[in-house]
């Protein structure tokens, strides 16, 4: 077994599954808005990469690893896109995600792949550890951008 701390997300690679994990947020926001309250130059920083209604920013800060575990799942059950790794299970309205498991790629096996454009194009897919190798594939194994999660208005790519 080996656990993995994502940005979002915590991740335990078992018996031939990835476990995706939510991590509820509740602590950094609360320093994030108590950091914006007491620098307004912060604040200003802040409103400018997030604008908008501040309460969805607040929820979309708290919730972003059951959004991006949401997202996944949803994509997934809508496209069916192979160039994704499937996402098999949701449990506990989407806290919880099961996937196969993906074997690590490296960049240079991403660039020989069909993915090679999306790699180059895309920011979010721009590293080697969102890619895996699936069924002799090299797949996408975090794409929960593709779907697009926030409270607020959805986000199409």
């Amino acid at each position: 077994m080996l656990v993995r701390s994502g940005y979002t997300r915590l991740v335990i690679l078992h018996g031939g599954y990835a476990y995706k994990i939510a991590r509820l947020r509740f602590l950094r926001t609360f320093i994030v808005i108590v950091d914006s309250l007491l620098s307004p130059k912060n604040l200003k920083e802040r409103r400018g990469k997030f604008p908008g209604n501040p309460v969805v920013s607040i929820l979309n800060n708290i919730f972003i690893g059951w959004l991006a575990n949401r997202s996944e799942y949803q994509y997934w059950q809508d496209t069916k896109d192979t160039r994704c790794i499937p996402t098999l299970k949701s449990y506990l309205g989407g806290l919880v995600i099961v996937q196969p498991l993906a074997p690590s790629v490296n960049m240079e096996a991403v660039l020989a792949s069909d993915l090679r454009q999306m790699a180059q194009s895309d920011q979010e897919l721009s590293r080697p550890e969102q890619y895996g190798l699936y069924q002799g594939q090299c797949v996408i194994v975090d794409y929960a951008h593709l779907g697009g999660f926030t409270f607020g208005q959805p986000q199409n790519n």
